[in-house]
């Protein structure tokens, strides 16, 4: 039987807290990381293709945490680091 992979999401993806989160994560071979971030020319959506993306409002908009919440639940998200 395989095992899952841990689902983490990582919010902010753009900023600097979120690019390191992601860089020390994507080596794990029992991770399966996503980003969101509110900018869509947001650099890493462009630079790791292969990671799952989705586009929020902005932190401050009252819309943010139920963007987050419904892409949590959608993709299974285990573990979420709000940037």
């Amino acid at each position: 039987m395989a095992i899952r992979k841990t689902r983490v999401l990582v919010t902010a993806a753009g900023s600097c807290g979120g690019m390191a989160i992601i860089n020390s994560l994507r080596p794990k071979k029992d991770i399966e990381l996503f980003m969101v971030d509110a900018d869509p020319c947001s650099h890493p959506f462009y630079m790791y293709k292969n990671i799952r993306h989705a586009i929020v409002p902005m932190g401050n908009d009252p819309r943010y945490a139920s963007s987050v919440l419904e892409i949590s639940r959608k993709e299974k998200i285990d573990i979420i680091f709000p940037i």
